[in-house]
Formats: C-alpha cells, structure tokens, sequence
C-alpha cells in the first residue's frame, strides 16, 4: 500500500483528503506539528508528500528545499496562490507538481495517480543504463555521469532524460514529454516542463560544458553538443 503524507495547516482540508484518499486504498496521515516537518516526513517514511506553501512557523518552500537536499520522495505542492512564479519558484526548489486550490477531490486524485506513476514506475525492458555522448545515465540509482562526476536526478528529471537519451540527439516533442510526465496537459502549467528543463540543463553543466538540453521553437528538445 502506498504512502502519502499532508502538511496542510488546514485541519479540516488536511482531514477531507485524508479520508478521500484513505478510501481509494492509500495509507495517509498528515502533520501536526509545524515546527518539525522534516521529522514528522521521516518516521512516515510515504511515498508521497503533499505540501502547502504557507504553513506556520516555516513555509513549505522551506520544508520542500530541505527534503529534496537528502531525499528524492516526490513533491507536490499545494497552495492558493496561482501566479506562475510561485509555481516556478516551488519547481526550483525540487517539487515535482502543482496542484492549486480550491481543487476538486477527483484532480487530486488523478494528479496523485499519474505522479506516484512516474516516479515509481518506468518501463525499459531489462535496461539499466542509457548513454550518449558520453553522458551516462543510471535509471536505478537516478543519477547522471559524465566522466567519473555524478549528479542526482528527481524522477521528474530522471523521465525527462531518460526519453532524451533514447531519442540519442534527436528531438523529443514537448507534447511527448508533458504526456509521458503528466498524463493530461490540462493538469500542467506551461511553465512546469521548462522549469524542469531549466534544472537539468543546470546539472549537466555541473559535469561538462559541453552537452546540454537544446530547444527548437516548434520541434522539441534534444541532448546535442553546443
């Protein structure tokens, strides 16, 4: 059974998913004590969190920069607030999703689905690794490697390189990229595949200078020399 933590500070919202998603077969649980979020995360030990922006003591910017230093549980980001760069903001900071209230409990649902889904799911028959020029790609560890020097992925991350890799330097559509990560495009901002984008691109240049994600307006994405 898979395991999903809230860190709502609104008892009676925190309580409505709860009972929501208990009934459709998830373990659920949600925090009571804001001053020590990370704690609580860690002796729930779920697979997935669902996490408000204004909480007490901490916001969940906060709370969402420290999970993701040391671990790679996925993210979703609740919150009221529906301009784009507080969604950017979240995106950078490690989250995987978005979800803006007021919400019904049926896009919750499927948001929850097609996230745990992505992050725990990827189909490449027997293969472990991915390569291309010389960028090595670890799908069981989540980790990319260029020359000896690794960087850790999200599973957002690890998905998005993943289809890069095997188009091996030919461009992916960004609409195949939303459909694989997010199943429905209506349930993504515009901004959220970029701002992914924007992260890998930034790990990669971590291990060389010399290879990124390049975008043709129209066409897509691809891993290419620059």
């Amino acid at each position: 059974m898979q395991r999903i933590f809230i860190v709502e500070d609104d008892f009676d919202l925190a309580d409505g998913m709860a009972e929501f998603l208990i009934k459709e077969g998830y373990a659920v649980d949600y925090c009571r004590d804001f001053e020590n979020v990370e704690r609580a995360v860690d002796e729930f030990s779920p697979d997935l969190l669902l996490l408000d922006l204004n909480l007490p003591e901490f916001t969940g910017y906060h709370w969402c920069s420290q999970l993701r230093s040391k671990s790679q549980i996925p993210i979703m980001i609740i919150s009221g607030n529906t301009e784009d760069i507080r969604q950017e903001i979240a995106l950078e900071l490690g989250a995987d999703d978005y979800l803006e209230k007021p919400f019904s409990l049926s896009l919750l649902l499927a948001k929850v689905k097609a996230l745990l889904r992505r992050s725990y799911v990827y189909e490449l028959g027997d293969k472990k690794t991915l390569s291309h020029l010389g960028l090595e790609l670890n799908l069981a560890a989540a980790t990319v490697a260029y020359e000896g020097r690794q960087e850790e992925l999200s599973q957002n991350e690890l998905r998005i390189m993943a289809m890069l890799l095997e188009a091996a330097g030919n461009y992916v559509s960004s609409e195949k990229l939303v459909e694989s990560l997010w199943g429905q495009s209506d349930f993504v901002s515009e901004n959220t595949l970029a701002v992914n984008i924007s992260r890998i691109r930034k790990k990669i240049l971590k291990l060389t200078t010399n290879i990124s994600v390049v975008n043709r307006k129209g066409i897509g994405y691809a891993v290419q020399r620059v």
